[in-house]
C-alpha cells in the first residue's frame, strides 16, 4: 500500500476531528510558544547590558525550566483526552483490515502533522511575542538600548530538541494502547466508564493529615529564614493531600448526597450525581489538576504583583536616606586602635561629613548617624546564651534551628537614640526600651549574660541599619544607657558599628554619577564601610522584582490556560460519553429544560469546586508566603492581602466566563 496514502488519510483524520485536535493543537503552540519566549530571553545579549540583566536572565532561566517540565507534563494529560476519543476509531480501522503496523504509520504521520503545525506557528508566534514583550522589559526598566531582532539558531534548537522528545514519548503511548489493545476494545474505549468507587476512609485520612499538616506549618512557622527552607515541603504536602482528598473525599461527598433522598432523588440531581461518580477517579485528577493549577495562578501573580508594587517601600524601609551605610574598624587593628579609629570616624560624621559631601558636587540636606552594639545569642525562653562560638553556629545551621535559637540584639546608648530621635528616654541600671525586628518577644525581662533587664516600655521603630535590615534573623534593639552598653561589649568582646545616613538635595540621575565619589568619603578612615544608594538599589530592586512580576504574569497566563483546556476537555470528553445517556433520558420523558438544569447542576460543581478549594489552599499559604517575600525586603502584609483578594476576584470572572462557555459547549453535543 502507497506510504502516501497513510499522509493523506492522516490529514482527513485530524480534520475530521478538528473539534478534539484544535484544543490539543492550541495547547502545543501555546506551551511552544511560553517556552520559546523564556528561552530566548535567557540567551538574548542584549539584556544582559540592562541594569540588573543577569538577575533578570537568571529568572528566565528559571521560567524555562518550569515551563519545560509542565509542557512535559500538560501535554501528555492534554493528549489523553484525544487519545480516548480517537480509540473507537482506530478499531474500525483495525475490523476493516488495518493491521497494527498500518495504524501506526496513520498514527506517525498524525504526530508529524502536529509536531510540524505546533512548531512552525508556535515558533513564530513566540518570536513575535519575544520581540514585544523585550520592549516591553526596557520600557519599564527605562533603558534605551539599540536592539536588533533577535533570532538564535541556538534558541530554536533548544526548543525543537524538547518538543521532538515530548512528542516522540506521546507517539510511543499511543503505539502501546493500540499494539496491546484488541479491535472490540478499542471500539469500546470511549464509552468505557469506571466502576462507582467505594468510599476510602484511610485514603480520605491520610490525605487530610497532609492537608492539615501543610496548614499548621504555614500558620505555625514565625521566621522567614524556617518559611524559606521548608516552603517545598508544606507545597508537596498540600499538592498530595489535594490529590487524595479529591478523590476519597470527592467520593465520600458524593455517596453522603446518595443518601439524602430528598436531594438525590430529583432529575437533575440523580444525574449529575450518578454521572460524576460512576466517573469519579477520571474526575477526581482532573479536578485535583484545576485546583492545583489555579493555586498556582493566585499564588504566583499576587505574589510577584505585591513585590511589584511594594518596590518603593521596602526600598525606603532598607534605605531611609539617598545614602546610607555602616563601618567598623579594620579586624587587624589592636583594641586601642579601634577605638580611636571609632572616635575619629564619629568626629568625621559630626563635623566634616557635610563639607566632604559638597566638595564631591552633591549638596547634602540631613545627615544622621549613631553607634550600635550587635551582639548575636542563642534564645530560649527570656533566657539567652551570648559569646556563641564557631561550633555554636556550625550546630544550628546543621540542626536548621537557627530561626527559631538564633537572635541578634542591637545595643544602642539612650544618649545616641535621644540625639537621632529627639526624644528623652532615660533607662536606669538594668532598665531598657525595647524593639523587635521580625520577631514577637513576650516577655518582660531579658537575661544574657546573667544580667537580667526589666523591659520598661516598647518603641515604636527606628532607623534599622541595611544589614540588619536585608537579615533574615529576628533582632531585639535595647535602649540602655551608657554603662550597661560598656558592660556588654566587654562581655561579648564585639566592637562598635556605626550607622550613617544622608539625604541630597540632588536627583537621582546626579546622584548615581558621583557614585564613586560617595564610595571614598571613608577612604582616608581606618575603617571598613558599607555604604548603600538608594537609587542604584532601585535600579536593580526594580530588575529583580519587574522580573519576577514578568515572569508570574507569564506563569499565571500559562497555568490558566492549562486549567481552562483541561476543563474543556473534560466537558468535551464527557458531553460525548454522556450524549447516548441523555438521548436516553429524553426518549423517556426528560425535556430539554430539565437536559439543561442537569448539565447546569454538573458543570457547576465541576467548575466551582477546584475554584473554591484554590481560594482555601491561598488563604492558608498567605502566612508562609507573606514570611518568604520578607526575605526579599518586602514587609507590607496589607499590601499582599489585597492584591491577593482583587487577583482572585479576577481570577473568579475569568473562571465564570469559562463555565459559560463550557457549559454551552457541553449542552450542544448532549442535545444534538
Amino acid at each position: 500500500m502507497n506510504k502516501l496514502f497513510y499522509a493523506k488519510l492522516a490529514a482527513q483524520n485530524l480534520k475530521k476531528n478538528s473539534r478534539s485536535f484544535l484544543p490539543y493543537l492550541l495547547s502545543c503552540v501555546i506551551t511552544i510558544t511560553m517556552y520559546y519566549v523564556f528561552v530566548s530571553l535567557t540567551f538574548n545579549p542584549a539584556i544582559k547590558t540592562m541594569r540588573g540583566g543577569y538577575v533578570l536572565q537568571e529568572i528566565f532561566n528559571f521560567g524555562s525550566i518550569v515551563i519545560g517540565l509542565f509542557s512535559c507534563i500538560f501535554l501528555f494529560y492534554t493528549n489523553t483526552f484525544l487519545i480516548k476519543n480517537r480509540k473507537r476509531e482506530f478499531g474500525l480501522f483495525n475490523l476493516l483490515g488495518m493491521e497494527k503496523k498500518h495504524l501506526a504509520f496513520l498514527i506517525f504521520w498524525e504526530t508529524l502533522y502536529t509536531i510540524a503545525i505546533s512548531l512552525c506557528i508556535g515558533l513564530g508566534f513566540g518570536i513575535i511575542l519575544d520581540k514585544l514583550l523585550f520592549l516591553g522589559i526596557n520600557r519599564i526598566f527605562a533603558d534605551s538600548l539599540s536592539f536588533g531582532f533577535f533570532i538564535s539558531p541556538t534558541v530554536i534548537l533548544n526548543v525543537v530538541e524538547l518538543f521532538a522528545i515530548i512528542f516522540a514519548l506521546i507517539f510511543i503511548r499511543a503505539l502501546f494502547h493500540v499494539q496491546f489493545s484488541s479491535p472490540l476494545e478499542l471500539l469500546k474505549a470511549s464509552q468505557t466508564g469506571e466502576r462507582a468507587p467505594k468510599a476510602n476512609w484511610l485514603v480520605a485520612l491520610i490525605g487530610a493529615s497532609c492537608l492539615g499538616t501543610g496548614y499548621f506549618m504555614s500558620l505555625t512557622i514565625k521566621s522567614p529564614f524556617t518559611a524559606l527552607t521548608n516552603f517545598f515541603t508544606a507545597v508537596l504536602l498540600v499538592i498530595i493531600g489535594t490529590y487524595l482528598l479529591f478523590h476519597a473525599g470527592s467520593i465520600t461527598f458524593l455517596k453522603l448526597l446518595q443518601k439524602n433522598k430528598n436531594f438525590y432523588y430529583q432529575p437533575r440531581h440523580f444525574i449529575s450525581i450518578s454521572s460524576m461518580l460512576y466517573r469519579m477517579k477520571q474526575n477526581a485528577v482532573g479536578l485535583a489538576n484545576i485546583c492545583i493549577l489555579s493555586t498556582m495562578v493566585l499564588v504566583t501573580v499576587s505574589t510577584t504583583c505585591s513585590l511589584a508594587l511594594g518596590i518603593e517601600d521596602s526600598l525606603s524601609f532598607r534605605n531611609p536616606f539617598d545614602v546610607v551605610g555602616t563601618s567598623f574598624p579594620s579586624l587587624e587593628l589592636s583594641e586601642q586602635e579601634k577605638k580611636q579609629a571609632i572616635e575619629q570616624t564619629k568626629d568625621f560624621l559630626s563635623h566634616d561629613l557635610e563639607q566632604s559631601i559638597t566638595d564631591t558636587g552633591l549638596s547634602p540636606k540631613e545627615i544622621a548617624w549613631y553607634e550600635y552594639l550587635v551582639v548575636p545569642a542563642l534564645q530560649s525562653n527570656d533566657t539567652f546564651k551570648g559569646n556563641l562560638t564557631a561550633m555554636d553556629m556550625n550546630a544550628l545551621i546543621n540542626m536548621n534551628t537557627l530561626d527559631d535559637r538564633y537572635v541578634q540584639f542591637v545595643f544602642i546608648s539612650k544618649d545616641e537614640y535621644n540625639r537621632i530621635t529627639g526624644n528623652s528616654l532615660d533607662p536606669k541600671g538594668n532598665e531598657v526600651y525595647f524593639y523587635s525586628f521580625n520577631g514577637v518577644y513576650p516577655y518582660n525581662t531579658i537575661t544574657l549574660f546573667d544580667s537580667t533587664f526589666q523591659i520598661q516600655s516598647h518603641i515604636d521603630g527606628f532607623l534599622i541599619p541595611a544589614d540588619i535590615a536585608t537579615d533574615l534573623s529576628t533582632s531585639y534593639f535595647l535602649i540602655a544607657d551608657s554603662a550597661t552598653i560598656a558592660q556588654i561589649q566587654q562581655q561579648s568582646a564585639k566592637t562598635p558599628t556605626l550607622f550613617y545616613g544622608f539625604d541630597l538635595d540632588n536627583s537621582s540621575e546626579q546622584i548615581l554619577a558621583h557614585s564613586d565619589k560617595i564610595d571614598s568619603l571613608f577612604i582616608d578612615l581606618p575603617m571598613q564601610v558599607t555604604t548603600h544608594i538608594k537609587a542604584d538599589e532601585r535600579n536593580d530592586q526594580i530588575a529583580i522584582n519587574g522580573g519576577l512580576f514578568f515572569i508570574g504574569i507569564l506563569l499565571g497566563l500559562l497555568f490558566t490556560m492549562a486549567a481552562v483546556l483541561i476543563i474543556y476537555y473534560k466537558q468535551i470528553s464527557e458531553g460525548m460519553a454522556d450524549k447516548a445517556r441523555f438521548e436516553i433520558l429524553q426518549k423517556v420523558g426528560m425535556s430539554q429544560t430539565e437536559v439543561r438544569k442537569t448539565i447546569h447542576s454538573q458543570v457547576l460543581t465541576v467548575f466551582f469546586l477546584p475554584l473554591l478549594t484554590a481560594g482555601i489552599h491561598t488563604g492558608f499559604a498567605f502566612p508562609l508566603l507573606d514570611k518568604i517575600i520578607q526575605t526579599l525586603g518586602f514587609f507590607k502584609s496589607n499590601l499582599f492581602a489585597l492584591a491577593a483578594l482583587v487577583i482572585f476576584l479576577i481570577f473568579a470572572a475569568i473562571y465564570a466566563i469559562v463555565y459559560w462557555f463550557t457549559s454551552k459547549a457541553y449542552y450542544r453535543i448532549v442535545k444534538r
